[in-house]
């Protein structure tokens, strides 16, 4: 037979099947309908364990409700004990509300199509549903004083039950549109990100080309510019050309193949600058040494004066260039030149390790250049990683007679004194 269950679902095998189902009463054994109901369910219960499927119809029928519904929860309190699986099919209120106190126990109503009081074959699971015996009734024909008698007696009865179970189906439903329109809103951010991450993708894809055509290019323009200049060497071999005309060839060979550009200004920025070399800061007229390069925003970090500052790069200038050119601008050096002025202290706290060393390197050779004979480099305790690579430094500079940690009372670990020679 077909089974009416969803793709996917799964089914634990039972070794026990038990069902209550009908009217079992008994003239011959005098037992009434609650009577026979009670004792077949009693042995059911008896009978079940951890592997056992029981199906109750109608659990505590027969007696006054409020006290068939308790005796029912009891039942039932009893089968999760023993681990039954267990089906019940009830239209007591109370036992609706069980459902919601436990989270081992499910509510499950099958769906009622009111217009054609027919059932839809289908289940809520999380739900209980209400009991539709007036609408029946109402649609059945039975007479309208009958009917309005009774919702009287209902009124007057467990009516604050079942508006409790009707507010809290209307709270479980509300809470599922909300749950739906979270699944969308989550489904959404997924496509957005999958839309970032195939841009990002196609974009890197884009670059890879790009790069890929730009040398390629190049590879052709080089192999042209060489195949050029053995011909035109082929050339001079066969006749000699005066040193001016030959020059004036190549010069004209390199233009047709990288055509110049309008010479750097200074303001451009400098040309092969790299960090630790000297550099001019035209806009403080001073001195400095280049820490670090940061191309994507041409910016760049100068060691000045024992600070560390941040400077454009078309602000800076090559002190090789700058003495070259023998220009007349004022300057500051870093470590200046007279010797009462030479500081025979360097902090390089807050330096990273590269940027301490080469900092540490200048002031050593400006200390021997103006002739001191002791100085103290400041670097602080933390780690140790900085004073560690401080004191490898200096073991293997020939400038530096002996070094050792500072006096307690003057820093201790965090300094370290030098002896020069």
């Amino acid at each position: 037979l077909p089974i009416p269950a969803e793709e996917g679902s799964e089914m634990p095998i039972f070794k026990d099947l038990f069902a209550v189902i009908g009217d079992e009463q008994s003239v011959e054994g005098n037992l009434s309908t609650f009577s026979a109901h009670l004792l077949h369910v009693d042995e059911v219960l008896r009978r079940s364990g951890p592997h056992t499927l029981v199906l109750l119809d109608e659990l505590g029928v027969g007696t006054n409700a409020s006290e068939g519904c308790a005796l029912a929860m009891g039942f039932l309190d009893r089968f999760k004990e023993k681990g039954a699986s267990v089906v019940v099919t009830t239209h007591f209120e109370g036992l609706k509300a069980y459902g919601y106190l436990y989270p081992e126990v499910e509510n499950v109503k099958v769906d009622f199509d009111e217009e054609t009081m027919e059932p839809r074959y289908t289940l809520s699971y999380g739900a209980s549903g209400m009991s539709n015996a007036f609408l029946v009734a109402e649609k059945l024909g039975i007479s309208p004083e009958v009917l309005e008698r009774a919702r009287k007696y209902r009124e007057e009865g467990g009516e604050q039950i079942s508006q409790a179970l009707h507010a809290l189906e209307k709270l479980k439903a509300e809470a599922e549109e909300e749950k739906l329109k979270l699944q969308g809103t989550r489904e959404e951010v997924e496509r957005i990100r999958q839309r970032w991450k195939e841009n990002l993708d196609r974009i890197k894809k884009r670059r890879e080309e790009i790069y890929s055509q730009t040398e390629a290019k190049v590879r052709r323009l080089a192999q042209a510019v060489e195949e050029e200049l053995k011909e035109w060497l082929k050339q001079q071999k066969e006749k000699k050309s005066p040193t001016s005309i030959r020059k004036k060839e190549i010069h004209e060979i390199r233009q047709r193949y990288f055509p110049s550009t309008k010479k750097r200004s200074f303001m451009e920025g400098p040309l092969n600058l790299k960090p630790g070399d000297r550099v001019w800061i035209e806009s403080l007229k001073k001195e400095g040494v280049l820490l670090k390069i940061v191309e994507s925003s041409n910016r760049t970090e100068v060691i000045l004066d024992q600070a560390r500052i941040v400077v454009p790069l078309p602000d800076l200038k090559r002190m090789e260039d700058r003495e070259e050119k023998k220009t007349t601008l004022e300057r500051e050096p870093l470590f200046r030149k007279k010797e009462s002025e030479v500081s025979s202290q360097l902090n390089v706290i807050g330096l990273t390790v590269e940027d301490a060393l080469s900092v540490v390197d200048k002031f050593i050779d400006q200390a021997l250049y103006h002739g001191l004979e002791k100085v103290q480099i400041i670097h602080g305790i933390g780690s140790g990683r900085l004073r560690t690579a401080i004191s490898k430094f200096l073991e293997s500079h020939q400038g530096v007679k002996h070094y050792r940690p500072g006096d307690l009372s003057k820093g201790g670990q965090g300094i370290t004194v030098v002896e020069l020679r």
